[in-house]
């Protein structure tokens, strides 16, 4: 054999040696009917779900899914996991039996380690793309019905070299200072922050344009 083409079979040993092997995927359907109940997760195996190989009743596996909703009857994509070939793992939605499936979102179980959430929600891989993330404080009509108020979104702020916590309240009634006829009036709320506590500032009361 020649010297360059010994080469060139051993380079292609070496590179098929490393390539990943293309998964072999099996079709199926998410959840099962156990003891009378639709079920989805696998009780005492937590990340496990329910699969339905092929839809057949007679046919359903644990899989360990991390990328799709839990929504019962789901059209979803499985195969062996490479790590582990005695467990199936889901790769993701079979869009290609149901193409409305692919419109529609939904949201995979690790999602709340995405969201911005409160004191007692939200993960460790948060995307900022929030309202209290990019708008510190904001302010929002409270809700009640003739009351009048602003409620402040709560957030932390630095002053003096501590943190504060601020927010998660309402301010004073607005309705009193409303100019009366078609005047306007822009209200400035502001955080007053030696005390913590919220002002209200009037602009002038101007004749709206027509």
């Amino acid at each position: 054999m020649k010297p360059g083409r010994a080469t060139l079979r051993r380079a292609l040993t070496e590179l098929d040696l490393r390539k990943a092997d293309r998964l072999r995927t099996i079709s199926g359907i998410l959840g099962a009917t156990i003891d009378g109940e639709k079920r989805v997760t696998v009780n005492g195996r937590p990340g496990f779900v329910y699969v339905r190989l092929r839809d057949n009743l007679s046919e359903i596996i644990a899989a360990y899914n991390g990328v799709v909703a839990l929504v019962y009857d789901l059209p979803v994509l499985v195969a062996r996991d490479e790590n582990d070939m005695t467990r199936y793992r889901v790769i993701g939605r079979d869009i290609g039996r149901y193409q409305s499936w692919g419109l529609t979102n939904y949201v995979a179980p690790h999602a709340n380690q995405h969201q911005f959430g409160d004191n007692t929600n939200g993960g460790g891989d948060i995307v900022w793309v929030y309202g209290r993330q990019m708008m510190p404080l904001m302010g929002q009509p409270s809700g009640s019905a003739g009351s009048g108020d602003i409620f402040i979104n709560p957030y932390p702020y630095w002053y003096m070299n501590k943190w504060h916590f601020s927010g998660n309240t309402g301010t004073a009634s607005l309705l009193t200072h409303k100019p009366t006829g078609t005047y306007a009036r822009m209200v400035l709320v502001l955080l007053d922050l030696p005390t913590g506590n919220y002002q209200l500032v009037d602009g002038v009361a101007n004749m709206p344009s027509s």
